[in-house]
């Protein structure tokens, strides 16, 4: 059929795009380098290439190579919080014999909200390994609230969504909260370190 064939093509895009997200926040902590454009921008003497093709497409490559770098990680988290949504919505699903639809809105509303729940931890546990002392993390700060920003954009929607076409609505309910609570969530994890590691929260 024709509309399962697009949500093989979009799942296949989805987990893709999750690859990419994942490749990009590593490239952001440095775990991953893309220097391997530099080849094709630059010749063995330090200058933009000239033969053929490259004439035009250094230039690309570098500006390209810029943005990954600059932009990288916010793009990479934004990949990651939509591929895995994007994946539980086109995930193949068993219909109940009463005949009700997959609840593709609410798997996919949960989806997101949980990866982005998952990323604030794992921004969040170094606190739990740092040693006594004044911390102020204001890169972690920046990560939290882009993460809350994101999945407070792709969440709500879906989780309305959720109510309207998906025969939940206390799980529609859930996904909607969770799409407010990042932040909270990651306030909550600091606090907590600090009281279990004993360090002090900067003004």
């Amino acid at each position: 059929m024709e509309k399962d064939r697009k949500r093989r093509i979009g799942r296949v895009v989805s987990v893709l795009a999750t690859i990419l997200g994942i490749a990009l926040v590593s490239n952001g902590f440095g775990f991953l380098s893309f220097d391997a454009l530099l080849p094709f921008i630059f010749d063995k003497t330090g200058n933009f290439r000239t033969d053929g093709i490259f004439r035009t497409l250094s230039p690309l490559l570098l500006e390209l190579n810029t943005f990954l770098g600059n932009q990288g990680l916010f793009l990479g988290l934004s990949l990651i919080v939509v591929g895995f949504a994007g994946t539980a919505f086109t995930a193949p699903a068993r219909e109940p014999m009463s005949g009700r639809q997959p609840r593709r809105f609410l798997r996919a509303a949960l989806a997101a909200a949980l990866s982005s729940h998952g990323l604030v931890l794992m921004f969040s546990l170094p606190f739990f390994f740092v040693s006594e002392g004044h911390i102020r993390d204001m890169g972690w700060a920046v990560l939290v609230v882009f993460i809350s920003v994101v999945n407070f954009l792709l969440t709500l929607p879906l989780a309305v969504a959720a109510f309207v076409k998906d025969d939940s609505p206390r799980l529609a309910a859930i996904a909607f909260i969770l799409g407010l609570t990042p932040l909270g969530f990651a306030v909550f994890l600091l606090h907590f370190a600090a009281a279990v590691v004993g360090f002090d929260l900067a003004p």
